[in-house]
């Protein structure tokens, strides 16, 4: 607010305490100083509110009564013998209010609650056009699986309509009980969509239930038995976390669980496309016929669904974990084993990779923030180059996959384009590993932010190299 408009604002502020249209009596000193200032800086400004119909003045006059002020042109006198009468005019009411509105805004506490305020009022707005899709979830969950795609849609669209990155940054460090409120309304919404996770967590966890019931009666000797038992009980820990995590992801501030809703829906559908997979693989197969590599490419993938699943979890402030510390070693003691095979396979495709993954671990040894951010970044590398490896530009765009892509104004391949060129449009892992792509591209933000904590940065790591293993593992023959 400029200085000709606080002391416009203070003199209406102190003529409205008669309220509005009644007259005020004053003198030119007493005005002056209830407003702060000299007298030559109020005579300007009451002229100037009287000039924009603002206020209205008069002044007593004995013999003629009551006489209009006209201006100071015509009286420059008028401010200056004896006490004269000032009101505020219906004009004036909607100036004073903008005036008094910014006056509030300028206030660093008042001002910061009012401000959130609008935000939460602007993010009411954003969310009603989606409480339509909210009452829909509910009729959404009596139709899993053929609903989950409608069900995914409509919680995407209510991710997009989350516009929290400017409200919550504004917020931060506010300690104020409009922020809690913010907080109460923000779970609101969050709820239902919550609810609906779950339900499609348990749905799928009672699924992969029923194949360990399946499979389990159809193992005829005690060799399978004992190959099977490692995946029966991945897939009980997977169960555990896919149904869990969404209820005890509320526990997260609103906003916090808002930022990572993305997180939370790749953790369902992880698990979802893992049973997909176990169901085509195993039911297309001999039982008795079953091959060791299959069951590592089963093994690879539940350990990535798992994996991104403690991922999740870690992130601060943590979740608890969904199986004891016991599980966790094991599970810890397996991505070290995929990791050393993958090293392996690297030295294979390109002795130059071997030694881009060695140094990313060698990095995240060494414990402090620089290092495990650079330990971070190589794993990510790793990651692309050997997606680029395996499919060239070149081949490529010279396949079906590009040329009769759908989306012509594509510049470069997409990595979903680069996953079907590696393992073929018609892999049976093709779904499986697009998803888990989509799920490590969402992790890769919350580990970049994260990157200080080696732990969240560890199973990070360790889910790219699993779905890096898994791919190598999945590719298609040369010429096929």
């Amino acid at each position: 607010m400029r200085a000709h408009q606080r002391t416009e604002y203070r003199i209406l502020h102190f003529l409205l305490g008669s309220g509005l249209l009644n007259w005020r009596p004053t003198t030119l000193p007493a005005l002056a100083n209830q407003v702060g200032t000299d007298w030559n800086t109020v005579i300007a400004a009451v002229d100037r509110l009287y000039g924009q119909g603002i206020i209205e003045l008069r002044k007593w006059m004995d013999g003629r009564g009551f006489v209009p002020y006209r201006g100071f042109g015509f009286d420059a006198e008028f401010f200056h013998r004896g006490d004269f009468q000032l009101r505020v005019t219906p004009m004036g009411e909607p100036y004073y209010e903008a005036l008094h509105r910014q006056a509030q805004l300028e206030n660093p506490i008042l001002g910061g609650a009012l401000r959130h305020a609008e935000e939460l009022e602007r993010l009411e707005k954003t969310l009603g056009p989606i409480r339509s899709q909210l009452a829909e979830f509910s009729k959404l969950t009596a139709t899993f699986p053929a609903g989950w795609n409608e069900a995914f849609g409509a919680a995407k669209l209510m991710r997009e309509n989350l516009a929290l990155k400017d409200l919550w940054r504004s917020a931060a460090g506010l300690n104020t009980p409009l922020v809690e409120d913010m907080q109460k309304a923000l779970k609101v919404q969050l709820e239902p969509l919550m609810g609906l996770y779950k339900n499609m967590g348990l749905d799928i966890a009672e699924k992969l239930g029923e194949q360990n019931q399946f499979f389990g009666k159809s193992i005829l000797s005690r060799e399978m038995e004992r190959a099977f038992a490692p995946l029966f009980e991945q897939s009980k820990a997977i169960q555990a976390a896919t149904a869990g995590l969404p209820g005890i992801a509320l526990s997260w501030p609103s906003d916090v669980l808002a930022r990572r809703l993305g997180l939370v829906e790749n953790a369902v559908k992880n698990a979802g496309v893992f049973h997909d997979m176990r169901d085509r693989l195993l039911r297309d197969t001999v039982l008795e016929d079953i091959r060791p590599r299959l069951l590592e490419k089963l093994d690879i993938a539940g350990q990535f669904v798992y994996d991104h699943n403690r991922f999740v979890r870690r992130l601060p402030p943590p979740l608890p974990l969904s199986k004891g510390d016991g599980y966790e070693d094991e599970r810890e003691h397996r991505d070290e084993e995929v990791g050393a095979k993958l090293e392996a396979e690297l030295a294979k495709l390109d002795p130059r990779l071997a030694v881009l993954r060695r140094r990313a671990w060698e990095n995240l040894k060494k414990g402090d923030v620089s290092a495990a951010r650079l330990a971070a970044a190589g794993a990510r590398e790793l990651y692309t180059e050997i997606l680029h490896l395996l499919s060239p530009d070149d081949e490529l765009q010279e396949s079906d996959i590009w040329q009769k892509r759908s989306d012509a104004s594509l510049a470069k391949p997409t990595r979903r384009m680069r996953i079907e060129f590696i393992v073929g449009a018609e892999a049976s892992e093709l779904d499986v590993l697009a998803q888990f792509d989509q799920s490590i591209a969402q992790a890769n933000k919350f580990t970049h932010k994260f990157a200080d904590n080696v732990e969240v940065v560890r199973v990070a790591m360790s889910q790219l190299e699993n779905c890096a293993y898994l791919l190598l593992a999945c590719r298609k023959p040369k010429g096929s």
